[in-house]
């Protein structure tokens, strides 16, 4: 994933990610037909839904704020373990028709209904308010996203002190759960 990253996929070559892969050419092609179903596999591999899944059985045990506040921290930490990596698959997901598919299929529709079953449980129990779950999903997952891609724009010269994750995940959370009208006003 690393060269497809770094040079994109146009400019990424067979024998470039086998040098640096540390292997022969032949033995990436004994494996893969092209450099396209390498990066399918990558992409793959790369969106691992059982992990995901795992994680919000995990956080639909705890409180609506822990809950809330490790859904946003585990999709902030995710891109940004690899925020190369995870630009660069976002940029293909959207240029490759394949890949979109595979992505969407793979990764987002299981994040997407992850989401909705955790959003349709809190608001069944009473929890949360009545709300439309799907459209409460797409919009914590969008406030993720856009934070991911604002850290990318913002991490340039000049640009300011990004706010420390914990801070930045407890106030997302908050605004979650919360709102951000004054009740007090």
């Amino acid at each position: 994933m690393a060269v497809f990253s770094r040079k994109g996929y146009g400019e990424a070559t067979i024998p470039g990610i086998a040098g640096e892969a540390g292997v022969a050419v032949g033995t990436i092609y004994h494996y893969y037909e092209s450099k396209h179903d390498l990066l399918v596999s990558l992409i793959d591999s790369y969106v691992n839904s059982d992990a995901l899944g795992e994680i919000f059985a995990e956080l639909a045990k705890e409180d609506d704020r822990t809950s809330v506040q490790g859904i946003i921290e585990n999709g902030l930490d995710w891109a940004a373990d690899d925020l190369k990596g995870f630009l660069f698959i976002f940029s293909e997901v959207l240029r490759d028709p394949e890949l979109g598919e595979l992505f969407s299929d793979k990764f987002l529709a299981s994040l997407l209904q992850s989401l909705e079953q955790y959003m349709a449980e809190r608001v069944s129990s009473g929890r949360f308010r009545r709300l439309d779950p799907r459209v409460a999903a797409r919009a914590l997952f969008g406030m993720v996203l856009g934070f991911v891609l604002l850290s990318q724009l913002e991490s340039k010269p000049g640009a300011g002190k990004p706010t420390p994750l914990p801070e930045l995940t407890a106030q997302l959370a908050d605004m979650v759960l919360h709102g951000l009208q004054n009740r007090d006003a």
